[in-house]
């Protein structure tokens, strides 16, 4: 049955690619393009961005951290060497140079607006906020809890598939659905006494076991301002067989997400609203259980108004934002504890759209494994600006 259905959407796919009002090369719609390049040199277009910030968090009253931080400087590179072929590659330095990584390697081949294929180190499309989560479009400095514990952004993987957009007359419905080397072990063999898929992200080697991992994304676009996706990562995690001989049983992970974006201009400004649910299911050896979560759960829901836009007369593109999140993660759903909600306010000015001067406060109540609960409190004032 699963293979009849996964021939009928190629079959649709190919159909609409033939047969698309469009059959030029493929329109870039991705967010991951949706960036500005500054510098040109021929073919090859250069950018990045830098994200500095000043944190100062209690904990039960305590101060935890009062530093400013260096939290990110990336540079990336786009080029369309081939009228059908582009390649864009993203270099990340975090806290300081402390990490350094290739984040983005990827080629990108256009058949048409409906099927195009990509290969090389890819950011999965788990949710939205994994590909579009560069700080300067953020309104708050820290990012989504359920986007960093549950869907370990910046999540980067090596592997291919394809992508592309297809129509139902007005609607518009853009695919991603790719083969990875998935998580690894670290899910559970992490020393942390406790299931994070942060310490499972995958090396950009090779695959530490024999079987590729599934993800893919479909967004809902009926018209411009409104989309809604559903997206999914599964396969195998741990290492089950070493040359050929199997050394454990095969244990994989599911994490299945919802994500929604809409926004809505009125006479006075902009009203955003967006977020993400994730839920994550994960096989657990049986003498592990009673540590280690099997399933975890979590969303946030961001809601943002655009105003004053050219209040500022020398900056006649600049407006303020008031943005509001809730947060809430459960990292264990077979217990009661493990459980995190936060709730956040900011003010933010943007001289122009691609740069942000942010303040933030964030309230946040966690529950350990027993249920003992911790009070939380942040203040950053923040910066981030492509350039």
């Amino acid at each position: 049955m699963k293979k009849i259905i996964i021939i009928l959407i190629i079959q649709w796919i190919v159909f609409q690619s033939l047969y698309s009002q469009s059959k030029d090369t493929a329109k870039v719609t991705d967010p991951l393009y949706q960036k500005p390049f500054l510098l040109k040199f021929g073919n090859l277009q250069l950018g990045g961005y830098t994200d500095m910030s000043y944190e100062f968090e209690r904990e039960n009253g305590i101060t935890e951290e009062a530093t400013f931080k260096a939290n990110r400087f990336n540079i990336f590179v786009y080029s369309r060497f081939f009228n059908r072929a582009t390649i864009f590659g993203e270099i990340e330095f975090e806290e300081g140079a402390e990490e350094i990584a290739l984040e983005i390697a990827q080629l990108d081949f256009e058949l048409t607006e409906a099927l195009n294929l990509r290969a090389g180190i890819l950011l999965p499309p788990l949710g939205r906020f994994n590909v579009n989560h560069d700080s300067p479009k953020n309104d708050f400095t820290r990012r989504p809890l359920v986007s960093t514990e549950i869907i370990p952004s910046t999540l980067s993987e090596v592997g291919g598939g394809l992508f592309g957009n297809v129509y139902a007359g007005r609607m518009r419905f853009a695919y991603n659905m790719y083969l990875t080397n998935g998580f690894t072990d670290g899910i559970i063999l992490n020393g942390q006494g406790g299931t994070s898929f942060q310490a499972g992200k995958p090396s950009l080697g090779e695959d530490n076991n024999t079987a590729p991992s599934y993800t893919g994304r479909i967004g809902f676009i009926p018209v411009p301002g409104i989309e809604a996706g559903l997206s999914f990562h599964t396969g195998a995690y741990n290492t089950y067989s070493v040359e050929g001989v199997d050394i454990d049983e095969k244990r994989n992970e599911l994490i299945l997400a919802a994500d929604w974006d809409f926004s809505r201009s009125f006479k006075f400004g902009t009203l955003r609203l967006s977020g993400e649910f994730a839920y994550a299911k994960i096989d657990i050896p049986e003498n592990l259980a009673s540590i280690y979560a099997g399933k975890q759960q979590g969303y946030y829901v961001d809601l943002a108004y655009d105003f004053l836009k050219g209040f500022v007369k020398i900056l006649p593109k600049s407006y303020f934002t008031f943005a509001l999140r809730y947060d809430e993660i459960h990292l264990n759903k077979d217990i009661d504890g493990d459980l995190t909600r936060q709730f956040s306010l900011g003010l933010n000015f943007r001289p122009f759209e691609d740069s942000v001067f942010r303040i933030n406060y964030s309230r946040g109540w966690s529950y350990d494994r027993i249920n003992n609960l911790t009070h939380t409190a942040l203040m950053t004032a923040s910066i981030a600006t492509y350039f």
